[in-house]
C-alpha cells in the first residue's frame, strides 16, 4: 500500500511535465499534468481509490515490523523506541486484531462504531481492560499516522477513550524489608552478582534494562556516582539504546553498592570500561529470564510472599521513590537521579498509603507551636 507520494517535475521538450512517484516504489508514474497542483489533486485521487480498497489488516501490514512507518519517523526525529515495544504492538495485532472481522473492513469505510464493536468483542472474549486499551491504542497510533502523513483522511479511532478499570498497584518494600533483603552479601541471594545488582535496583532505582547494559566505564568510584546513558532495548540483548524517554542522567552510589561493586570488579574477569557489570562469565548479557528468576528465588528466601502483595523486580524502584519521598527529599531531585520526565510520571511511583504519618505529625506539631 502506498503511504505517501513525491511530485517530480520533469523538463521535456516542450515545457515540462509531472509525474509522481509513490513512497516505496522507484518507478514515477507519469501523471500527464503541467502544474503541480493538477499533479498533487491526481496524486490524491489515486491515493484515495487506493485507500478505497485497503483493509485494515493490508493497512497495518508493516505497522510494528522493522518498516514500520511510525517507528521509522519517531526514530528519525531522534526519539529512542526498543525493539521490545515494537514485537509487544505486533503480537498484539496479530493476537487480537488480525483474527477479528475489523481487519477485513475497509478503512476509508471504517467507522467510529466500528471500533466500538470491536472493542465489545474483546470484552466479550474475556480480554483484559488494559490489553484492550492497547490494542486500541495501537489502531489510534497507525490511524494517527496516516492523517499525518496526509494518507487517510481522518483518523476513524480519534475520540474513543479508555476502558477505565481498578489497576492493582506495584507492591513496595518496606524500610525494614530492604534492610533484611540486603543485610549480607549474597545472603538471600545466591550470589553477589544477583545481590549487587538487585541492591543497586533498591537503594538508586535503577531500571532492569539500565543494570543488565551497565558497564564499568559508566560508574565513577572517585564520586560515587554512574551516568546512565544506555540500556537494554530488546529482550535478546541484541540492541543497547538510550535509557527510556532518551533522557541520560547521573545517579549516586550509597557506600553499601560501592562496596559490593568494587567487590564484584574484583571477581570479574571483564573490567574494561565496556565490560558489562552484571554480564555472565564470558562476558554476555543477562537476560529478562535471569532477573525475574534471581528475584523469585531471593523472595521465597527472604520469606516473603511476593505474589500476594504483587512484589515485582519494578518493585525496588517503586520503594526507592517511596521511601525518598518519606524522607523529604526534594521532589525535582528524585525526578532526575530517577530518570522521570516530570511530576505526573514521578506520582506513580510514590505511594502515600506506605508513607509514614510521623513526618507530618512531626511538622503539624511544630507550626501549631510556633508562636508559642
Amino acid at each position: 500500500m502506498s503511504k505517501s507520494y513525491y511530485v517530480i517535475k520533469k523538463k521535456l521538450k516542450r515545457g515540462y511535465s509531472y509525474y509522481v512517484r509513490w513512497a516505496g516504489e522507484k518507478t514515477a508514474h507519469a501523471t500527464g499534468c503541467r502544474t503541480r497542483r493538477d499533479a498533487e489533486e491526481w496524486a490524491r485521487e489515486r491515493l484515495g481509490a487506493v485507500q478505497t480498497n485497503v483493509t485494515v489488516r493490508e493497512y497495518l501490514e508493516p505497522y510494528f515490523t522493522p518498516e514500520c512507518p511510525h517507528v521509522q519517523r519517531l526514530r528519525g526525529e531522534g526519539k529512542s523506541i526498543g525493539d521490545t515495544y515494537i514485537d509487544d504492538q505486533r503480537a498484539r495485532i496479530k493476537l487480537h486484531i488480525f483474527p477479528d472481522l475489523l481487519s477485513n473492513r475497509h478503512v476509508s469505510e471504517l467507522r467510529r462504531a466500528d471500533i466500538l464493536n470491536f472493542r465489545q468483542r474483546l470484552l466479550k472474549k474475556s480480554v483484559g481492560p488494559r490489553t484492550i486499551n492497547r490494542v486500541i491504542g495501537i489502531l489510534k497510533i497507525a490511524f494517527r499516522e496516516g492523517v499525518y502523513r496526509e494518507e487517510l483522511e481522518r483518523n476513524p479511532a480519534d475520540g474513543i477513550g479508555n476502558i477505565t478499570y481498578d489497576e492493582k498497584e506495584p507492591g513496595v518494600f518496606s524500610a525494614e524489608e530492604l534492610s533484611r533483603t540486603f543485610e549480607s552479601n549474597p545472603g538471600i541471594w545466591r550470589d553477589s552478582v544477583e545481590y549487587t545488582c538487585f541492591l543497586l535496583a533498591a537503594a538508586s532505582g535503577l531500571r532492569r534494562g539500565e543494570l543488565l547494559a551497565l558497564t564499568w566505564g559508566q560508574i565513577d568510584f572517585d564520586r560515587s556516582r554512574i551516568r546512565i546513558d544506555r540500556a537494554m532495548k530488546s529482550r535478546d540483548g541484541s540492541e543497547i539504546g538510550k535509557p527510556k524517554w532518551g533522557r541520560t542522567r547521573e545517579t549516586y552510589l550509597v557506600p553499601q553498592s560501592e562496596e559490593a561493586l568494587r567487590e564484584l570488579r574484583n571477581q570479574s574477569d571483564h573490567v574494561l570500561p565496556d565490560g558489562l557489570v552484571f554480564g555472565y562469565p564470558d562476558g554476555t548479557i543477562r537476560l529478562e529470564k535471569w532477573w525475574g528468576g534471581a528475584f523469585k528465588k531471593a523472595m521465597i528466601n527472604a520469606g516473603i510472599d511476593a505474589k500476594a502483595r504483587n512484589l515485582t523486580p519494578h518493585s525496588f524502584r517503586h520503594s526507592c521513590a517511596t521511601l525518598l519521598a518519606e524522607a523529604q527529599q526534594d521532589p525535582r531531585r528524585i525526578r532526575e537521579a530517577l530518570g522521570w520526565t516530570g511530576e505526573i510520571v514521578a506520582d506513580r511511583y510514590i505511594h502515600a498509603e506506605a508513607l509514614s504519618l510521623d513526618g507530618l505529625r512531626s511538622e503539624a506539631e511544630s507550626f501549631l507551636s510556633a508562636g508559642n
